[in-house]
């Protein structure tokens, strides 16, 4: 860095330049003069009569202390930028939204009114505001037909779940599929079936190895009361051959609308019609599941090894 104080070097320094601007000690702009006026407010009333020459390559302070100006020739070109600190306000994007939104409806007048996009239309918040959920008064709990019952037994309310229709469908469609099998078979009824019902609720109480032991001639597995309300022969053909839906109207599995649950589909929507018909129900429900295992083939299994 090189450093002139005599008046011919600066003079001559100068008329080297192409450009030069001349910033006069008594100048100030705006942003001076509110930095003069916040001094006087807090009573330091300093004078600065601190000036600033640049040129591309020269920076000339003028000072008022010294007689003789020092003027400082950098090797390169440098910028000096004064910086006075600056109030940040952090706000958020949604005052920075709402802002934008309020100063863009002032700017524009009736005529230039636009639709707002949904961009425009959707205000960000951290607190989630749901909907006010709607009174519930409706009654709940079982309902006018099972009220009416004059005799609240297990078997009555156990009838109207599996009602007559259901009962008379297992009927009809079990003798069906037993003449389409082309056999002779005694035909049955809605009786037998009520009978045939009991005795599997039955077993699953009594429990044996097989079906079979509940008719058998040892005193220990031999059963009195099964084996008097039907025969192992009769039970046996009704095992084999009831049906609850037709086999010949089956569509094909290779449909993509093929209902797996095809063959037990009329008792299941006749089950939940009769379970709507029998319960009210309430506002708050708990649904829970229950998991039976099976080592059948069906593709409705699913394949669970750490469940009990």
């Amino acid at each position: 860095m090189s450093c002139f104080h005599t008046q011919e070097d600066i003079l001559k320094l100068i008329d080297e330049e192409d450009e030069f601007v001349d910033i006069p000690s008594g100048a100030e702009s705006e942003d001076d003069e509110e930095v003069g006026d916040e001094r006087k407010e807090n009573g330091n009333d300093t004078h600065d009569s601190r000036a600033t020459v640049m040129t591309p390559n020269v920076v000339i302070n003028v000072q008022s202390c010294p007689s003789t100006p020092v003027i400082a020739v950098p090797s390169r070109p440098r910028v000096r930028a004064q910086c006075r600190p600056v109030d940040v306000q952090q706000r958020s994007i949604t005052d920075v939204l709402d802002n934008e939104l309020e100063s863009s409806d002032s700017d524009n007048d009736g005529s230039d009114l636009q639709p707002q996009t949904a961009h425009q239309r959707v205000r960000w918040s951290k607190k989630e505001k749901p909907e006010p959920a709607q009174i519930f008064d409706k009654n709940f709990g079982p309902s006018k037909i099972v009220k009416d019952l004059t005799d609240h037994t297990p078997y009555k309310i156990c009838s109207l779940l599996i009602d007559d229709d259901i009962i008379r469908n297992i009927t009809f469609q079990t003798n069906l599929y037993a003449q389409q099998s082309g056999k002779t078979y005694p035909p049955t009824n809605e009786t037998e079936i009520r009978t045939f019902r009991g005795i599997n609720l039955l077993m699953g109480i009594k429990r044996r190895a097989s079906y079979r032991d509940y008719w058998s001639s040892a005193p220990d597995l031999h059963d009195p009361y099964i084996s008097k309300l039907m025969s192992a022969n009769r039970f046996g053909w009704l095992l084999g051959n009831i049906h609850l839906n037709d086999n010949m109207l089956m569509p094909n599995r290779r449909y993509p609308n093929f209902d797996k649950l095809y063959k037990v589909r009329p008792i299941i929507d006749a089950l939940q019609n009769n379970f709507l018909k029998c319960y009210d129900p309430d506002d708050v429900m708990s649904v829970d599941e229950a998991m039976i295992s099976f080592n059948g083939r069906s593709s409705l299994k699913q394949y669970m090894p750490r469940s009990p």
